[in-house]
């Protein structure tokens, strides 16, 4: 398909994680950033993909200096343009940044109409995929002294209860007192508290995802630690 136009040589790569879990190193090197941001919308975002010579996406993919070279060129072209990531640490750009050759585009005959029609089709699965915000659970009955509802999902997700039970009374209780506390249950029966410092949590934030967004509960960590759900209560202002 793509073999006379050459592009059968190259990959796409992401630049910025379009994960919760893949944002570390940008956590790293960016003096402003904002981890109640959600990513997902980097996946399709055309200024987020560099073309990378076949073979060499996966090897470069961990490599610290190359994802950092592509943060400054996406800079450099594009601005900080990136909702809660801002202000590069120029230190951690390595010094032969410069000597790199950057080839300019090929554009292709009416690219600027192609263009448009692939930012309508972005917009239209974005919305299609996450216009709702939270996913779909079922409460079902639990033997739990609190007498809380267990909610589950049929996608795979930790189940995580919330007290107040409507997300938005909790997100209302919560941005008063900006205090909770977690519990983390796990399957050998251990329950740990944590209290929950919400001071950084806005009326934008969303509360499955904040909750989600940490690393204990990211999709494979809570497996690993024997996890089996969470429970979270708003700590109302004295």
């Amino acid at each position: 398909m793509w073999s006379t136009s050459g592009l059968d040589k190259f990959e796409l790569a992401h630049v910025f994680g379009h994960k919760q879990d893949e944002r570390d190193l940008e956590q790293e090197v960016f003096h402003d950033f904002n981890e109640e941001i959600q990513p997902y919308g980097l996946f399709t975002s055309a200024s987020n993909v560099v073309l990378i010579p076949k073979g060499f996406a996966k090897p470069t993919d961990h490599m610290r200096n190359i994802k950092v070279c592509f943060y400054k060129r996406h800079i450099d072209l594009y601005g900080s343009n990136l909702i809660g990531l801002t202000n590069l640490n120029e230190s951690c750009v390595p010094d032969w940044y410069n000597e790199i050759q950057w080839l300019e585009p090929q554009l292709v005959d009416g690219w600027e109409h192609k263009t448009v029609n692939l930012l309508k089709y972005r917009e239209k699965y974005l919305k299609n995929k996450y216009d709702s915000k939270e996913p779909k659970y079922i409460q079902v009955t639990t033997s739990s002294s609190k007498q809380s509802p267990d909610i589950v999902n049929n996608e795979g997700f930790l189940p995580i209860t919330i007290d107040p039970v409507n997300p938005d009374i909790f997100k209302q209780e919560l941005l008063v007192s900006k205090r909770a506390v977690i519990e983390t249950f796990y399957t050998d029966g251990r329950v740990e508290q944590k209290k929950w410092n919400a001071s950084k949590f806005t009326a934008s934030s969303n509360v499955f995802g904040n909750l989600r967004s940490r690393p204990e509960y990211r999709s494979g960590n809570w497996q690993s630690r024997s996890i089996a759900k969470v429970h979270v209560k708003v700590q109302k202002s004295p």
